[in-house]
């Protein structure tokens, strides 16, 4: 069963700051009607709060009645799974949205790198050809071409390394995105089993 969140701070011993803060960040779970109303499910509340002393012990039904606990509640469980399914499909696409987004800022980087080392391999080249013709000028003395080409090789050695860091940072990254993501759904598949557990007995 949904309830309101002002119905909520009325039922549940939390305030409408810390309800939003939570839904906001996450850690409470909601659903918007076909006017764009947040509605929390009851589980949820039950699952991060506790009831108010002197709150009644019954909660709002469907029809603007009350009824007394919720194992006495007219509930659809397919109509409950599929919301369930459904909330957990919206975190399953926001965190797939997030993973591609980074994924293409890194990719974006690694463009960039490329790019800079081609510039500077043709930098390279051209310094080469310069020193060559110079040497055979002057011979093979100490020039300002060769402390560039010195310097080119080591800007060329620091992006290389870079470029592996960024490459090492991006797989861990991805590790770190899916493992999270799998301890959200063993988590979401624990609370929709302690859920329906509550509910039918």
């Amino acid at each position: 069963m949904f309830i309101s969140p002002t119905e909520a701070v009325k039922i549940y011993d939390v305030s409408k700051p810390t309800l939003y803060k939570d839904m906001t960040e996450g850690r409470l779970s909601f659903t918007k009607d076909d006017r764009n109303r947040r509605k929390i499910n009851v589980a949820e509340l039950d699952r991060l709060y506790s009831k108010r002393r002197d709150a009644s012990e019954t909660l709002p039904s469907g029809n603007g009645k009350f009824t007394e606990g919720l194992t006495d509640l007219d509930v659809n469980p397919k109509a409950i799974s599929k919301e369930i399914q459904a909330l957990v499909q919206q975190g399953k696409d926001r965190e797939i949205e997030l993973l591609q987004q980074q994924i293409e800022q890194y990719k974006a980087q690694v463009v960039n790198l490329n790019q800079n080392l081609a510039e500077t391999r043709e930098e390279h080249r051209s310094y080469v050809r310069l020193l060559e013709d110079k040497r055979e000028e002057q011979g093979a003395k100490t020039s300002r071409w060769e402390e560039k080409f010195l310097a080119m090789e080591r800007k060329m050695n620091t992006l290389q390394n870079q470029n592996k860091k960024l490459m090492r940072r991006e797989e861990i990254r991805k590790q770190r995105i899916e493992e999270r993501r799998r301890q959200r759904e063993a988590e979401k598949q624990k609370e929709s089993s302690s859920f329906f557990t509550r509910l039918f007995g």
